[in-house]
């Protein structure tokens, strides 16, 4: 996965999937917030075209392979998982 070409695309769906209180302390650009307890029942909030490449990220990426995992139960063929989180993005990007 090429992340930054991931999150240069505008059709590509980022996904928070950290606390309110987290998100709030900041986010990837454009990120939509679904927290991880919440995914299950929100699912109808995604893209409705199961082959939108959709990006799912956390603090530091262990919430998010879970999404990752219901996404893909619930169909989502193009998903992704920022590894490491924002706390590894952080440090790549100050680099």
């Amino acid at each position: 996965m090429d992340l930054e070409k991931l999150l240069k695309d505008t059709s590509t769906f980022v996904l928070d999937v950290r606390t309110p209180t987290e998100f709030q302390g900041g986010a990837l650009n454009g990120a939509v917030l679904i927290p991880l307890d919440q995914l299950e029942r929100r699912i109808s909030e995604l893209p409705k075209d199961k082959k939108t490449s959709i990006l799912v990220y956390c603090a530091h990426g262990i919430r998010s392979r879970t999404g990752v995992r219901i996404l893909e139960a619930h169909g989502y063929t193009s998903v992704f998982n920022l590894e490491g989180g924002l706390a590894a993005y952080g440090q790549k990007s100050s680099r």
